[in-house]
């Protein structure tokens, strides 16, 4: 988890929120099935989970966060926008 949570595309913190807690909910939510047998790497395969060893406070929900929003208000400026001509040849 450690060595990929800087290159995930959502960004480590989510990553980290839900480390020691089951994320399968949250995680099923955004990723396709096919994500892991794909794109995991052997060596980062860890194993099948030993549900026996699960204790409820495994399996409660991640600590709530509450993230601030900023929104930048200001218009750029126009020499900064693109249409689509800039693309055309």
């Amino acid at each position: 988890m450690t060595s990929f949570a800087p290159e995930h595309p959502g960004g480590a913190d989510i990553i980290y929120k839900h480390a020691g807690h089951d994320a399968t909910s949250s995680y099923t939510c955004i990723h396709a099935p096919s994500l892991l047998p794909t794109n995991l790497p052997a060596s980062a395969y860890k194993g099948t989970l030993d549900t026996t060893t699960v204790d409820s406070s495994w399996s409660k929900p991640p600590p709530a966060t509450n993230p601030t929003l900023t929104v930048d208000k200001t218009k750029p400026s126009l020499h900064t926008l693109l249409s689509l001509q800039d693309f055309e040849t």
